[in-house]
């Protein structure tokens, strides 16, 4: 049946646990919770979020990469994930294509652009300090907002320095704070006295 809001693609490397991925999944389920039709498109179908992903009815889609092979084999692989992803845009048509940390997004925003998507989202979640590991990085991330419609980042600093490093527009980077799910926090004060015997603070 047709979603009741829109559909979503969301594009990360794999779902072990980090604060990008915790936000993707929680972006994911809230948005499924709200009527949108959400695809969650991985390099590696890999991490201990697949699982609670899948359980709320969020379809988890792999890419074909793994970690454990030769640079050959992980250049080929990364084509193919390229090859992948494309086609699933152009079979499921989203309304959005939102990728996630450096690599993911300048695999989406290709991707989008190839496959004729709607929209193309590139999501920034830290300070651009890989560029500094590695130049190639610097022109991925350009590649990648110049392919995108929209550009977002989780703060005000983040945002700056985007714009500082890849000579991006500051205002037209939309600032979206990461969320905080409270829901999770509200029995933490059963846990309270335990926690605090065995850290020895009482």
């Amino acid at each position: 049946s047709k979603p009741d809001k829109g559909s979503i693609l969301l594009v990360v490397s794999s779902m072990n646990f980090g604060g990008a991925e915790g936000q993707l999944a929680m972006l994911a389920e809230q948005l499924k919770r709200r009527g949108w039709a959400v695809e969650v498109f991985l390099l590696e179908k890999s991490g201990a979020l697949v699982a609670p992903l899948e359980r709320a009815g969020v379809l988890v889609s792999d890419g074909g990469y793994r970690t454990d092979r030769t640079k050959f084999t992980k250049s080929v692989k990364i084509c193919l994930c390229l090859a992948r992803l494309i086609w699933r845009i152009l079979r499921s048509r989203p309304d959005v294509v939102h990728g996630f940390l450096p690599i993911t997004s300048f695999i989406s925003a290709v991707a989008g652009r190839l496959a004729l998507a709607r929209m193309i989202v590139t999501s920034k979640r830290s300070l651009g300090r890989h560029q500094d590991r590695d130049p190639r990085f610097k022109w991925l991330d350009r590649i990648a907002n110049a392919l995108s419609d929209v550009v977002t980042a989780n703060s005000a600093a983040v945002a700056k320095d985007a714009a500082a490093r890849d000579g991006y527009d500051l205002s037209r980077i939309v600032i979206i704070p990461n969320g905080v799910d409270f829901a999770s926090l509200n029995d933490a004060w059963r846990h309270r006295d335990s926690t605090r015997n065995m850290l020895d603070m009482s």
